[in-house]
């Protein structure tokens, strides 16, 4: 095995790590900048002039003014307000309203003017057109009451902040920049990572791009600028809530994905994925039947910190084990964690749409969750040579047990069939590792056949076979006989290759679960050496057996072997009361061959003759040199009209050898069973006299013993 050193790094390895880490500093300058520059207090990170009021707390929810509009009753979904203000001219003579950038799906303001009160529609359902259609700017900054008419909304609240209006001009376009930084970066993650779940077909990549989607959605909604111009049912607050639940959830998802709890705390994924359910649900639940209760929007996003919870615990547990994923997952996500809890601790509840710094952090942490699965796919890259972990300290070989030496032996002189020794793999590893789920996987002529004890693992690894299909062929073609790879759910399977001929291959395989470690890798790893062993004895035990049973001259079956493996074919005929033949066949006139053109000349006649009944004679015929220039057949399950068919057929082939040094013909004797002749030595004694006939009634020809009474002679 290929031992590589830590030290030991290439320069494209030295590159990589290089660009990772400048990565990784330019997630965490901008996370700094996230959370160090006053974002905790205001709507937008770079508010940092200490002139921008929050005028929430001053709203007063009014009934509809009479000098604004004849109503006198407030219409269902909207409510009415009055906002008196008076901004310090001292700071500024040119003041901004400025509102949330999700915006209502009605937002109508009226500032006094003289010549009465004036309306600025900055609702999503107002036309398209407004340079900012976020703002009101307050020209004359003398005391003023304000009227606003909106749609009530839970999470999409009213939160008017006052401004002087060139901080929010400058404001503003730093947030732009900031925000159109954020939105190509996580297109180009996703174009990245759709083409890698395209090319893979990994669930892994799948999640993460779907994540990754969902942020860019929330994103581009948040903005607010496509329900202006594209016509969306609904509130836009319940748009870019749902897209938030949605985009935490599926985040968790990937760091579930990365911890492999599917492979590691099996019940525990099962656990944390109904919850995810739920709180997605109870969402969609608040936003179709209850928009203005807080009760199922709490209670949804109460259950993403649960999950939280759970999962750090189980990623801890995880990392404890030493898999690499989990300590890479496990302070990424507290980070953000913890972050947007902070976040969440100093702002109102309920949960409202998320301020700028919490949709950064959102976006953020899907960058650094695609940074995640990259460093992981490098690491699975190396992951043949890094295998040194598996190597005991001791460079000495390790000694296997005796029990399962002779469990492994095949029966002395003795082959198996490959079914028996996949049973005997199969058998001794349920008996040295009990509960681990075992396959042996064959490979034969593009074919996939899987053998195991465990249905469950079996069916599920038949699934997922495709997404692993390449990497397995790789390593057949290979000359690594160990392996470790992960299926498209996350799945480790540690993979060893027991057996590999030209048109077939067979590896066993094995899900290591939770239990997988370095020890059971050892006794896994002698398991597959000693079963490579035993195939290929196997292998050699067969390949001499077949040798001592064919003739070297011909490759036909030699006499006593034909006789070995027709007996059990004519039994089982007569079993099934289907009739059988015998044909007995003698070269005309051999001696002069030899004795004209010499014994090498005899023997090609031999070998073309061999050739020829092996062409004319179908699969299941058994075809043997009985002794000098005779030939036996036996033609099992024929009966005896279709049986002097074929050997006429035969005769006529023969006539047609031009390979020779001249031309050569065969008499043929043939008998077939019945009543009274049902075991192979009779059958081959009269097809034998049968021979003697044909020679001496002018040789050429082919006949039939009386049991073939009903048949006619047959002749050139």
């Amino acid at each position: 095995m290929l031992v590589v050193q830590p030290h030991m790094l290439t320069n494209d390895h030295l590159i990589k790590r290089f660009g990772l880490q400048l990565f990784m500093k330019f997630i965490f300058t901008l996370a700094v900048l996230l959370l160090s520059s006053g974002c905790f207090a205001a709507d937008t990170i770079f508010e940092s002039t200490g002139r921008t009021v929050d005028l929430t707390s001053e709203l007063v929810q009014i009934s509809p003014p009479e000098n604004i509009t004849d109503s006198h009753s407030v219409k269902a979904g909207e409510q009415w307000y009055r906002l008196d203000i008076k901004p310090n001219s001292k700071l500024s003579n040119e003041w901004a309203l400025v509102f949330r950038r999700t915006p209502h799906r009605i937002l109508d303001v009226f500032t006094y003017t003289k010549n009465g009160y004036r309306l600025h529609a900055l609702g999503s359902n107002a036309s398209p057109g407004r340079s900012d259609p976020r703002t009101v700017r307050l020209e004359d900054s003398t005391a003023q009451t304000i009227y606003l008419r909106a749609s009530t909304n839970t999470p999409n609240r009213i939160q008017p902040m006052l401004e002087p209006y060139t901080d929010y001009m400058l404001d503003e376009y730093r947030n732009r920049g900031l925000l159109s930084g954020l939105q190509s970066l996580l297109l180009l993650f996703l174009v990245v990572s759709g083409i890698a779940a395209v090319y893979s077909g990994h669930q892994g990549y799948l999640l993460l791009a779907s994540h990754l989607l969902v942020t860019s959605v929330l994103l581009i909604t948040w903005q607010g600028d496509i329900f202006r111009y594209i016509p969306i049912a609904g509130d836009p607050g319940l748009w870019v809530m749902t897209a938030t639940n949605i985009s935490l959830v599926s985040a968790l998802a990937c760091y579930k994905n990365l911890g492999l709890l599917a492979l590691y705390t099996p019940r525990t994924d099962r656990v944390l994925l109904w919850l995810s359910l739920l709180s997605t649900g109870l969402f969609i639940a608040f936003a179709l039947f209850n928009p203005q209760g807080h009760l199922l929007l709490n209670v949804s996003f109460s259950l993403i910190g649960l999950i939280i919870v759970i999962l750090t615990g189980n990623l801890l547990y995880i990392m404890i084990q030493g898999v690499k994923p989990a300590k890479l997952a496990l302070p990424v996500m507290l980070t953000i964690a913890l972050s947007l809890t902070l976040l969440w601790a100093t702002s109102s509840w309920p949960r409202a749409t998320p301020s700028l710094a919490e949709l950064s952090l959102i976006c953020i942490q899907a960058m650094l969750i695609t940074g995640l699965y990259w460093i992981n796919r490098q690491q699975k890259r190396r992951q043949d040579i890094s295998v040194n972990l598996i190597t005991t300290s001791s460079d000495k070989r390790r000694v296997f047990d005796i029990a399962l030496r002779k469990h492994l032996q095949a029966p002395a002189n003795e082959p198996l069939d490959e079914k028996a020794i996949r049973r005997r793999v199969l058998d001794t590893l349920d008996a040295v590792i009990p509960g681990t789920p075992s396959i042996v996987l064959t490979r034969e002529e593009r074919r996939w056949s899987i053998n195991s004890y465990y249905p469950k693992a079996s069916g599920l690894f038949k699934s997922r076979l495709k997404s692993i299909s390449r990497e397995l062929l790789s390593i057949i073609e290979s000359t690594q006989h160990e392996a470790i790879v992960e299926d498209a759910g996350g799945v480790i399977y540690w993979v060893f290759k027991i057996h590999s001929e030209d048109n077939r291959s067979v590896l066993l395989i094995v899900a290591s679960g939770k239990n997988g470690n370095k020890g059971l890798w050892e006794i896994i790893s002698d398991v597959g050496t000693h079963a490579r062993t035993l195939f290929q004895a196997n292998q050699q035990t067969r390949f001499w057996k077949l040798q001592a049973s064919l003739d070297p001259l011909t490759g036909v079956l030699n006499r006593r072997a034909f006789l070995n493996e027709a007996k059990p074919q004519l039994a089982q005929a007569l079993e099934q009361d289907k009739q059988s033949c015998a044909i007995f066949m003698d070269i005309d006139n051999f001696k002069q061959v030899n004795d004209t053109y010499g014994h090498p000349a005899g023997d090609a006649v031999l070998v073309s003759l061999a050739r020829t009944l092996r062409n004319g004679l179908r699969q299941n015929d058994l075809l043997s040199r009985y002794g000098g220039e005779e030939f036996v057949v036996l033609l099992p399950k024929t009966g005896a009209s279709q049986g002097v068919q074929i050997a006429e057929r035969i005769r006529k082939a023969v006539m047609a050898i031009e390979d020779g040094p001249r031309p050569i013909t065969i008499s043929l004797g043939i008998s077939a069973t019945n009543s009274d002749i049902h075991d192979l030595e009779t059958l081959l004694d009269l097809a034998d006299q049968a021979l003697y006939k044909a020679k001496n009634t002018g040789k050429n020809r082919v006949v039939q013993d009386k049991a073939c009474f009903d048949l006619k002679l047959a002749h050139a």
